[in-house]
């Protein structure tokens, strides 16, 4: 929940930020609001899947380190690296 609420604050000021610089330009270009939401889609369904992709990595990489200690700690040299 902690990281939710993180994640958040740092998000929503900033697409309010692009909202508004959105309606601007929109403004002087003649378009309308539903040129600047799908705009505003197509960024929150690329920043939604790379949060869970980190998410995800970080659970895996975490995963592998355990793995390579627990099978031979000479190992672990070789994991840290590739990572």
């Amino acid at each position: 929940m902690k990281r939710l609420v993180t994640v958040l604050s740092i998000v929503v000021p900033f697409m309010l930020l692009a909202m508004g610089f959105a309606q601007e330009a929109a403004v002087a270009a003649g378009r309308s609001i539903g040129d600047g939401l799908i705009a505003i889609g197509a960024g929150l369904a690329i920043g939604i899947g790379a949060i869970g992709v980190g998410i995800a990595q970080a659970a895996i990489g975490s995963a592998g380190a355990g793995t390579t200690l627990s099978a031979a700690k000479s190992a672990f040299n070789n994991f840290s690296l590739a990572c």
